[in-house]
């Protein structure tokens, strides 16, 4: 699990979880868009991504272990990328091999949705015409800190 400035080597994560007793493997890459977080009608023109990277990989790792507990998976990468992006640029990458499709899909869902959640990672979206906004909502701050708390 990691935080990278560079491109995903999508080939290489496929091949590091596949293994001879899964049947599945799920690659998933979430792009920029130029449709707003929420709606609106001025397009995105990049995306910027920030991080509290020693808790952010701490939190990686964490959804990571849940995915594997949670469900049927053998392996699961989980890798975000920081810095500028521009739309149709891969900017998060989740990778996983089970014996079944479900699992596979199962687990890829659901890690997306918990990164989303709880790892301190921030999205600014720029427009344009230059306005720009961060965007809220999606990572719960409190959970984070009471997360991080009980776990000391």
């Amino acid at each position: 699990m990691r935080l990278q400035r560079g491109a995903f080597k999508v080939d290489a994560a496929i091949r590091a979880v596949r293994r001879p007793d899964c049947g599945a493997t799920v690659a998933y890459l979430g792009t920029v868009r130029s449709t707003p977080h929420g709606g609106g009608r001025t397009p995105v023109r990049r995306l910027e991504y920030e991080a509290f990277e020693k808790m952010a990989v701490a939190k990686l790792t964490r959804v990571r272990a849940d995915a594997l507990a949670r469900f049927e998976v053998k392996e699961l990468i989980l890798h975000h990328r920081l810095g500028n992006f521009q739309v149709g640029e891969p900017v998060v990458m989740c990778v996983a091999s089970a014996p079944h499709r479900e699992a596979a899909l199962d687990a890829v869902r659901f890690a997306i949705a918990e990164m989303k959640q709880i790892v301190p990672i921030w999205k600014k979206e720029v427009f344009r015409g230059g306005r720009q906004r961060w965007v809220v909502g999606e990572m719960r701050p409190l959970e984070v800190v009471r997360r991080s708390k009980r776990s000391r």
